[in-house]
């Protein structure tokens, strides 16, 4: 039995290390991988960054010694420099233009019902299949210079503009049709982001004191409304309780009478109640009446009015 015993021990440790022992044969499979981008992408790339600090001589050969002239002479030459800056300038404002447009994009894609979420994806995603060639040659169209580009005819005809407006081979131009380009490539991966945050989340920064800026704008409104219509001090705008419409579902603080909550029920509006007194935005108040300060600190948020 003890024979028996020790036998199996070493079969047991064996079966143990057989995963890991398996591990280098795995990596195997990514090889033809990693050969196919040695050759064809990091070979070029090294070479063409040795060939940067290589010298040419008179007959086109290129070898050594060493130097920096190609370089020195890139930011010594201003057509050179005035073509990087433009690119550079181009790029950013490419970046911030993908960057405003492609977040509510996003955000629908991730938020809306899956019929949406899909049509929105194909329209998307469609540009990509198109060549950047053709892509080009149709905003050509549509940005021509003469009476016949589609966006001169359209500003002609409405009688925005009496002459062609000069949009095509211009900055404009290329930041229209690098955004076209680039535009999927910033939307996919905010959507592949925002997808993976938990809508709960949300809800949970919120009652945390991290509410959105709509949220902000309605709490702010409605302690101005507090005072300007109804004469309350900045303490009472403060700590009034409020409520927030920035949904479909209109949301109340606990502190709002359950009538008033039947009575919007009953004329057909969707209420949730909230299991907390103060929320929905935290507004400090400071006004001025008869040259004195008029101060309110909201009672759910820190934070204190002292007079003076």
């Amino acid at each position: 039995m003890q024979g028996a015993a020790k036998a199996d021990a070493p079969r047991a440790s064996g079966a143990l290390k057989a995963p890991f022992g398996a591990l280098p044969a795995s990596m195997l499979l990514v090889v033809p991988l990693l050969a196919y981008l040695a050759v064809f992408f990091f070979y070029p790339a090294i070479n063409l960054l040795l060939f940067s600090v290589l010298t040419q001589d008179a007959r086109g050969v290129v070898g050594r010694p060493f130097t920096w002239a190609h370089y020195a002479k890139f930011f010594d030459v201003e057509l050179y420099m005035r073509v990087f800056w433009n690119t550079l300038r181009i790029s950013l404002v490419t970046s911030a233009i993908a960057i405003v447009l492609a977040y509510p994009v996003a955000i629908v894609m991730v938020r809306s019902r899956p019929l949406v979420t899909r049509a929105i994806t194909l329209i998307v995603i469609a540009p990509l299949i198109v060549s950047v060639v053709v892509r080009s040659y149709g905003w050509q169209l549509i940005l021509a210079n003469s009476r016949t580009g589609l966006l001169n005819w359209m500003l002609l005809s409405l009688g925005v503009t009496q002459e062609p407006v000069s949009v095509l081979y211009s900055e404009a131009a290329v930041v229209i049709g690098s955004l076209h380009v680039f535009f999927p490539m910033m939307v996919l991966p905010l959507a592949s982001a925002l997808g993976k945050i938990d809508p709960n989340l949300e809800d949970s920064a919120r009652t945390l004191g991290a509410p959105g800026g709509t949220y902000i704008a309605m709490g702010v409104l409605q302690v101005i409304l507090n005072v300007v219509e109804f004469g309350m001090s900045a303490i009472e705008a403060v700590s009034a309780p409020r409520f927030n419409a920035t949904s479909d579902t209109l949301d109340i603080t606990n502190r709002i009478l359950r009538a008033t909550e039947r009575d919007l029920k009953a004329r057909g509006y969707p209420v949730r109640r909230w299991p907390v007194n103060f929320h929905f935005a935290g507004v400090h108040a400071i006004r001025i009446v008869d040259g004195k300060l008029d101060g309110g600190a909201d009672p759910g948020r820190d934070g204190m009015a002292m007079a003076i």
